[in-house]
């Protein structure tokens, strides 16, 4: 360009603001094209020739639809813009004539425009820039604000969710065509110039940037309506983008009053204020930027707003396609809009802001806040709070279209900062902040009442921090929070509540969604909800992979409500204390339904579940049911599957407790699951299997119980522990089994069943099966036990009691017990030794096939005090084996058999019933020992050891044999027994002597008490000894025979003495009969 040239242009600039000029790639040239002699001897073109440039340009403006097509992003394909519509960037707009009543966007009057009222009617000709925000769901999401939200901070979604950009942009539209005119602008050299002028003539309305632009000073002030256009493809620029730098001392754009503006494909970098939007600052206006880079732009005001690169007051900002990145600021590094609207869309990038307070990234307060279209809010930082999105002072959000925002990084909320209302769809939101300055909501914070969060369409919230609260999402105040749709809460870290934290009566639902990976240095891995008004509902999501490294709740702490429910699944969670997958408060209320708890672990309670207990009754309550899992879970002390504290209440309906396990060297109980002392338990059409304690003192493999628990058709089986396979029930605990199975289940005591001194079990109808106990127990170990209309079989204890080993308070009732095996009783065993206050009583009971190593085939029984403390009654033993005692082992106290059946029992000694030492024995009330055998003495019953028997009743001993002395009664050592009311001891026999009764003497306790056998009004008919003596009796030396009215006939002996065989003195009175 000659200088002749250059005189031309800036006398064209000086004398007739209303030139349109040009600056292409040919050079300056004025349209038409004139030569260097149409210029007057003052620079200036002449009037005449001025007047003929300015009608054409008029003409040519009239006859052109004026079209600001947008260049497009690489990513996205060019729209097809239809006739009569204009289009700006991303968003278009009818090309009609605005109603009156509406203003242009920047004027005061159009506030009245973003707050206009619910009941108003949509205006026509107004296009929503998000196209997925129908009518019908703006309308639905205004309902909802309106029912939740105060009065006072009620804002009309449905309006404003849409801003009032397209009115804006056909306001626009139609002041070019009817008074716009363009300039080029190709000059570097005089860029700054010619672009001051451009903005300073209001009549200049379009300006094709084909040059950078560096600031010689500030630019003047828009108050008209402008477009601008970049287009430096000519200078090598491979985007086409035109620079505009303030060289970090000039702001570069500032819009006032009424002002309207577009820009495109323009870079603008290095602006600087002392205030705020060193790049773009702007009241009561609007603009759109369309492909345009907003970069290293500083507002370094202290007390200003912020708005590192753009601020906004009463005004509204569209961004399409733009990048914004790496500006600084007080606060809001990258932009604010106070009392407007910001829509971020179709891929505009807004990322690596600084804010040296809060808010890294972009803000609206008292406004609208857009962010559609695959845009990107990522990697922006705050010094306190809120380092990507901030929403305050009924702030409105709206995210949807494949949006992100990620990686932001704040001391208190990475992303997105809002106080009102926030809906965010098909998002990924992976640092998002509702903000109150504090050190807390690595992603959302919520200070004041927040109306609704939602988050849908398979979004995220990852990979945010926060040094105490909230890593993800935090609320401090009341209102709902809604994931939906494959969103994601996922790889957040922070003290307490990794991905979520809640402090107040907030409502979470979260639907067909996960919260995973997120990491409470403390508590509440994914979700930390401490509130008791607090509810979180899991429908269909997941909640995996989250920890918490120092406290509880890997998954979820929560002292509200928690429900799961249709498939969610909270699995793979870590707590180093309680509560691997759920920690409850105290006064929590837990719905589980169709959910699975499984693969959680804790170093405390409860791998899967640990409910907290509480001081007094009206703690937490639990609900688990419709087929429900609690699985694979692992815990310290109580609960490898759940764990619920004292005082609480806890219902359990068709769900399964199966393959969880304690790891503790410790007293762990409950591999399955645990209550606590007070605490009241309702199990139905359940299955608790396959748990595992592993350590040396653990107990309860399946469920540990120090409350009330009523279990009613629920299978325990395959569970393994030291103490209780199957089930303990502590010092504080009581059991109540209604038609259950209990089998397979392995400890060293109480293989099916342990239950500690003080604890009470009551068993009802049930099954127990094939259950182990390394000594005590096979079935059931307990203190206070009431067996009725069950059935024990095949249960094994090395030591005592295959079926049930007890002590203290035992009571069966019509019970079986069959295959049972132990050392003593292979079906009861039980020891009252050291229980002064011990009480047996078992009645209508059905032993057979059962078998003891040592004493007691069927029944073993230790230190009773008297025969109405201990007492067997109505029942059959049949079949069973033992060393001692075929049928029934009495030993050291006393025991009743009446009506009493024992048959077919077998015994090296006494093949029905043996009692010693020092034990007494009645029986009564028409008991039958029949068809026992013992390999040596006592066919029938065996007394030994200063022992006493008394049978009377009309009692049967009949078709009994043994080896040795005794086919019907063998006693011995100083033993006393009393056979009278009708007794009958008939057809016994002995292989070699006392076919029917044998007494004999003990060297050890000759010279102290003889034996004794006092016979009256009895009968001991049809008795034989087959080798030797006594027939029907055979009396030793030293002992003492006394027969009272009784009838000793029919008697056989192979050597002497058929009826009686005596080496010591008989004693017969009243009208016995000896033949």
């Amino acid at each position: 360009m000659n200088a002749l040239t250059i005189m031309a242009l800036v006398c064209a600039l000086v004398c007739e603001p209303n030139l349109v000029t040009s600056f292409g790639d040919e050079g300056f040239r004025l349209l038409p094209r004139f030569s260097d002699a149409d210029v007057d001897k003052s620079g200036c073109i002449s009037p005449n020739e001025y007047a003929a440039l300015a009608q054409d340009v008029r003409q040519r403006a009239a006859r052109a639809s004026v079209t600001l097509q947008s260049e497009g992003h690489p990513r996205q394909a060019q729209q097809q813009v239809p006739p009569g519509v204009v289009s700006l960037g991303t968003f278009s707009l009818l090309n009609s004539s605005p109603p009156s009543q509406f203003q242009l966007p920047g004027s005061r009057r159009n506030t009245a425009v973003l707050r206009r009222s619910l009941d108003q009617p949509q205006r026509e000709g107004l296009l929503p820039i998000t196209s997925s925000a129908p009518r019908r769901v703006r309308v639905a999401l205004a309902r909802r604000v309106e029912e939740k939200a105060p009065q006072q901070h009620l804002r009309v979604v449905s309006q404003r969710a849409m801003l009032p950009t397209a009115l804006a942009a056909k306001d626009a539209s139609r002041d070019l065509q009817e008074n716009g005119s363009e300039t080029v602008i190709d000059d570097t050299k005089y860029s700054y110039l010619l672009l001051n002028h451009s903005l300073q003539n209001a009549s200049i309305n379009i300006v094709h940037l084909r040059s950078h632009v560096s600031l010689e000073a500030a630019l003047p002030t828009i108050l008209h309506t402008v477009a601008i256009f970049g287009d430096c493809v000519s200078l090598g620029v491979d985007d086409g983008r035109c620079r505009i730098s303030g060289g970090l001392r000039f702001r570069l754009f500032s819009l006032g009053e009424a002002a309207v503006v577009h820009l495109q494909a323009l870079e603008l970098r290095d602006g600087y204020t002392s205030s705020d939007g060193a790049a773009v600052h702007g009241i009561d206006a609007f603009i759109s930027l369309h492909d345009c880079v907003l970069a290293q732009n500083v507002a370094s005001s202290s007390s200003g707003s912020g708005g590192g690169a753009l601020y906004f007051l009463r005004g509204d900002v569209v961004c399409s396609n733009c990048t914004v990145v790496e500006n600084e600021g007080p606060a809001y590094g990258a932009m604010l809009v106070v009392e407007g609207g910001l829509a971020l869309e179709a891929g505009t990038v807004v990322e690596g802001n600084i804010a040296s307070d809060h808010c890294g990234g972009v803000g609206v307060r008292d406004g609208v806040l857009i962010l559609n279209g695959s845009s990107t809010v990522s990697g922006n930082r705050a010094r306190t709070a809120g380092g990507g999105i901030c929403g305050s002072q009924g702030a409105e959000v709206w995210i949807d279209g494949g949006s992100e925002v990620v990686g932001n990084f704040a001391a208190a909320g990475g992303g997105l900062n809002l106080f009102s209302y926030l809906l965010v769809e098909n998002e990924t939101m992976d640092a998002l902040n509702i903000f109150h300055e504090i050190a807390s909501g690595g992603a959302v914070t919520a200070a004041h009442e927040l109306n609704r969060l939602t988050l849908t369409g398979n979004s995220s919230v990852h990979g945010n921090y926060a040094e105490s609260q909230g890593g993800g999402i935090m609320m401090q105040s009341r209102g709902h929070i809604v994931l939906t749709t494959g969103t994601r809460i996922s790889g957040n870290l922070a003290a307490d509540g990794g991905g979520i934290y809640l402090v107040q009566a907030v409502e979470v639902l979260v639907e067909a969604a996960a919260l995973c990976s997120n990491v409470g240095l403390y508590s509440g891995g994914a979700v930390y909800a401490n509130h008791a008004q607090a509810s979180i509902r899991l429908d269909g999501s997941l909640v995996c992979n989250n920890s918490a490294q120092s406290g509880s709740g890997g998954g979820i702490y929560a002292t509200g409500q928690v429900e799961l429910s249709s498939g969610a699944h909270v699995e793979r969670n870590i707590a180093s204390v309680d509560g691997g997958g759920l920690f409850i408060g105290p006064h929590a209320l837990v719905s589980i339904s169709a959910s699975a708890v499984m693969n959680n672990s804790a170093g405390g309670r409860g791998g899967g579940i640990y409910a907290e207990g509480a001081e007094t009754k009206g703690g937490s309550q639990v609900v688990v049911m419709d087929s429900s899992r609690i699985e694979h879970n692992e815990g310290f002390i109580e609960g490898g599957g759940m764990s619920i504290g004292p005082n609480a209440t806890l219902m359990m309906y068709g769900i399964s407790v199966s393959h969880n396990r304690l790891i503790s060297t410790g007293d762990g109980v409950g591999a399955g699951f645990s209550i606590g002392m007070g605490t009241t338990a309702r199990v139905v059409l359940s299955t608790i299997a396959n748990n595992f304690i592993s350590e040396t003192f653990g107990a309860g493999g399946g469920l540990g119980v120090d409350g009330l628990m009523v279990l009613t058709n629920v299978n325990v089986s395959w569970n393994m522990a030291a103490l209780g396979g199957g089930i303990l029930v502590g010092k504080n605990g009581t059991v109540w089994l209604e038609g259950c199975v209990v089998e397979w289940n392995t400890a060293q005591s109480g293989g099916g069943i342990f239950g500690q001194l003080g604890g009470r079990i009551q068993i009802d109808l049930s099954r127990l099966r094939g259950n182990l106990a390394e000594t005590s127990g096979g079935g059931v170990f307990c203190h206070n036990l009431t067996l009725s209309g069950s059935f024990l079989s095949l249960n094994s204890a090395f030591r005592n009691g295959g079926g049930v080993s007890g002590k203290q308070l035992i009571r069966i009732f019509n019970t079986s017990f069959s295959l049972g095996t132990a050392q003593n009783g292979g079906a009861v065993h039980l020891d009252m030794l050291d229980l002064g206050d011990s009480h047996f009583h078992a009645t209508g009971c059905l032993m057979t096939r059962n078998s003891a190593t040592n004493g007691g085939g069927s029944v073993s029984l230790r230190g009773a005090l008297s025969p109405d403390l201990a007492a067997l009654e109505d029942s059959l033993i049949s079949h069973s084996t033992s060393n001692v005692g075929g049928g029934v082992y009495a030993m050291q106290g006393a025991l009743t058999l009446s009506g009493v059946v024992l048959e077919n029992n077998q015994a090296i000694n006494g093949g029905a019933v043996a009692a010693l030492p020092n034990t007494t024995l009645l029986i009564t009330g028409g008991s039958v020992a029949r068809g026992n055998a013992a390999e040596s003495h006592g066919g029938g019953i065996y007394i030994l050891d200063r022992s006493q028997l008394t049978v009377t009743g009309g009692s049967l001993i009949e078709d009994n044999k043994c080896y040795m002395s005794g086919g019907g009664i063998h006693l011995t050592r100083s033993s006393h027994a009393l056979i009278t009311g009708g007794v009958q001891v008939r057809n016994n026999l002995a292989e070699r002597e006392g076919g029917g009764i044998a007494v004999l003497r003990s060297v050890i306790y000759a010279l102290q008490v003889p034996t004794r056998l006092t016979v009256m009004g009895a009968a001991v008919t049809g008795n034989m000894a087959v080798s030797y003596s006594g027939g029907g009796i055979l009396s030793d030396e030293r002992c003492v025979v006394t027969l009272v009215a009784t009838n000793i006939s029919a008697n056989q002996a192979g050597f002497f003495g058929g009826g009686i065989a005596a080496k010591s003195s008989v004693q017969i009175y009243g009208h016995s009969i000896l033949a």
